[in-house]
């Protein structure tokens, strides 16, 4: 996945000026910026009983490097059992792949309340139209998150539930992209999470 991007950023004179002064040295720029390089590694093995993924972003981080996914899931057809690094289940927008994003970027809130990546276990209990899913990962203490292990014995811990009408809905995309012409369908759904850690706020 491939996402070059060019951006001009055109500040308000209001926003850069004081009493008619340019006293902020605020001036108007232009980027290019591989926004994001990632190879993905995705399959099955021993005949579907187990999945696995790999996901690195070569562009992370104003051109560094960062393991996205890494993962592998036990699957079965009333539980799938999931280990590794991977996003946790709270925030609609958040588990949707930037393939599949209506708009070049997710949402200020969605950036903001969804907890994103961590290090963890999840179960994952389909049925019908709908999913259940439970994840618990290290928390948030200092030091913690996304490729980084535990620094202490607090966890967090997410619930989340969401239905479908027929094929609509939460099928990691933003929107309704069915090939045929069905009815109109919608999707509902609920998620909580609660978490335990020591944050250094300044």
């Amino acid at each position: 996945q491939l996402q070059p991007r060019y951006s001009y950023t055109d500040y308000d004179i209001a926003d850069r000026t004081s009493n008619g002064v340019d006293s902020t040295g605020m001036q108007d720029n232009s980027s290019f910026e591989m926004r994001r390089a990632r190879l993905v590694l995705s399959g099955n093995m021993l005949d579907k009983q187990f999945s696995y993924k790999l996901q690195n972003d070569f562009a992370d981080d104003g051109g560094g490097s960062q393991m996205k996914d890494m993962w592998i899931q036990w699957n079965h057809d009333m539980l799938n059992g999931r280990i590794g690094q991977f996003k946790q289940p709270l925030g609609r927008e958040e588990q949707i792949s930037s393939t599949s994003l209506y708009f070049t970027e997710r949402s200020v809130l969605s950036e903001v309340f969804a907890p994103g990546r961590a290090v963890g276990i999840q179960a994952h209990v389909p049925f019908g139209t709908g999913n259940f899913r439970m994840a618990m990962d290290n928390g948030e203490s200092e030091g913690e998150g996304a490729n980084a292990g535990g620094v202490d014995n607090k966890v967090r811990a997410h619930f989340a539930l969401d239905w479908s009408t027929e094929t609509y809905g939460s099928r990691g995309v933003e929107g309704d992209f069915r090939d045929d012409n069905s009815d109109l369908g919608f999707t509902m759904g609920a998620a909580v999470g609660y978490g335990e850690g020591h944050l250094e706020l300044t």
